[in-house]
């Protein structure tokens, strides 16, 4: 999996080749010197729409949500919160961090009503800990979620293969 660093020196990558690959295909000395002014500022100006691009969708994807869930933890993107729900959320957390995650429990369903649209809308790829009205402060699930916790070493023994990644 690629860390921000690795998205981010991609982004540049393509950013940089861009440039020099679409100057070679459009330049020639055959031209006018007006007309290699306006295919380098349409370079320029592709090169600029690609970086403006890539940095939004880097944005658009950053982490902002550590949910717990009933059993597990959720990372949430920015990309993957209900926006319109924002403002059901409890105090502190109606808006997305530039920075760092809110760190969130997330209810159970209140009816079997409400589970059954809670599972349907799983089935669809949204999970509660994606929706901001489903969202509870840290303190509230601290008890369950020390009930969930299990030492590293049990799952180094269970994936021994990843074990410079877990420690």
């Amino acid at each position: 999996m690629l860390g921000i660093a690795g998205i981010l020196l991609i982004l540049l990558v393509v950013d940089v080749v861009c440039g020099p690959l679409l100057t070679l295909v459009l330049a020639s000395p055959k031209k006018s010197r007006r007309e290699r002014w306006v295919d380098l500022s349409v370079v320029a100006m592709v090169q600029v729409i690609a970086l403006a691009y890539g940095l939004t969708s880097v944005f658009d994807a950053r982490p902002v949500v550590l949910a717990f869930e009933t059993d597990r933890l959720l990372i949430v993107t920015a990309n993957e919160v209900q926006l319109e729900r924002l403002t059901a959320a409890p105090e502190g957390y109606r808006s997305l961090p530039f920075v760092g995650l809110n760190m969130v429990g997330v209810r159970q369903a209140r009816s079997t009503e409400e589970a059954m649209q809670s599972a349907e809308s799983s089935l669809q790829g949204v999970s509660p800990g994606m929706r901001p009205d489903w969202w509870l402060p840290v303190d509230a699930v601290v008890p369950a979620l020390l009930l969930k916790v299990r030492p590293i070493d049990d799952l180094i023994a269970a994936r021994p293969t990843d074990r410079k990644i877990l420690e």
